[in-house]
């Protein structure tokens, strides 16, 4: 049985595909399975899996017979995994060398590792930009209650495609619910509700941006965060509304157990602002607001309150 299985779901890849293989094939870590499910690609993406499957014994392969989609892909894939650990990669991303042995070295007995990514263009070429940047993370977090809240209020720094989990901890919380629109995300708030997360400022990856991606990943801008605000508003209460109901789900779950404070705190956070009681949401938000932004200043206060006063 391999110390990691690595689970790679493909869709029409080819362009950046072989440069991912290759980069975790570079690893320092070598005790590997790497489990590629194909969803019925129209180009030269499963012809590259099938010669790297060749070259590389450790690779398992399946081509699905028709299109089912990324969530069933996804969760066909990891049905695959026999791992003690599972990381999760990207077809278009490429993986700096170290990347297995950062994430194992750091989980311990956390439920999840999870590390930082280097955004860069479709070329590589660094975009000066980190994903912890672009998640306003700017400092360690002081203790499990700061990650929760920052977590909990919607704020998700964990990047699937930089992350580990223990095997043992994903089959408890698989299939993924509709209601969770992201797997890491999902996969996050469990852990941080179980044993934990652990999280380095190492970059693991260059996280590849193509077609629109750049500029909307660029987020760190203050006048760029508020006009943004604006121009999303309609997908932001869609988004609290969705968050109102992932919470429900896990207090539900929670009762009595460590964390549910930290739930019922969040949950009251986002039904004041659906019930438009806005003094209650701005003095939540005030008093939390280190908790739930994890930032060193008050600078992403002003996009919040955008959102806050007009929609």
């Amino acid at each position: 049985m391999p110390l990691v299985s690595v689970a790679m779901t493909t869709y029409n890849g080819e362009r950046y595909l072989r440069e991912q293989l290759d980069s975790i094939f570079r690893q320092t870590v070598q005790d590997f399975e790497l489990v590629i499910r194909d969803d019925c690609s129209s180009d030269g993406t499963w012809q590259i899996v099938q010669d790297y499957a060749g070259r590389f014994p450790c690779i398992r392969a399946v081509r699905n017979e028709r299109n089912v989609g990324f969530r069933q892909n996804f969760a066909d894939a990891l049905s695959l995994c026999t791992g003690d650990f599972v990381a999760f990669a990207d077809q278009d991303d490429v993986w700096t060398e170290r990347h297995l042995e950062l994430l194992l070295g750091s989980i311990g007995d956390k439920d999840l590792a999870c590390a930082d990514a280097e955004l860069v263009d479709e070329t590589l070429h660094p975009l000066q930009l980190r994903m912890h940047e672009v998640c306003h993370l700017s400092r360690p977090f002081a203790d499990e209650r700061s990650l929760r809240y920052f977590l909990f209020c919607g704020h998700n720094f964990v990047q699937g495609a930089a992350m580990l989990v223990r095997r043992s901890f994903l089959l408890q919380h698989i299939p993924i619910p509709e209601l969770a629109e992201f797997h890491d995300y999902w996969f996050a708030l469990h852990a941080a509700l179980g044993n934990g997360i652990a999280y380095s400022f190492e970059p693991v990856l260059l996280y590849r941006q193509h077609g629109g991606n750049v500029t909307e990943m660029n987020t760190t801008s203050l006048l760029r965060r508020t006009v943004t605000a604006i121009r999303l508003r309609g997908e932001h209460r869609e988004h609290k509304r969705r968050q109102i109901a992932l919470l429900e789900l896990l207090l539900a779950e929670h009762q009595g157990q460590d964390g549910e404070a930290a739930l019922q705190d969040c949950l009251g956070f986002f039904r004041a602002w659906e019930a438009k009681r806005s003094p209650s949401y701005v003095y939540f938000f005030l008093k939390n607001y280190k908790l739930t932004h994890a930032s060193e200043s008050f600078a992403g206060i002003v996009p919040e309150f955008v959102y806050l006063l007009f929609f």
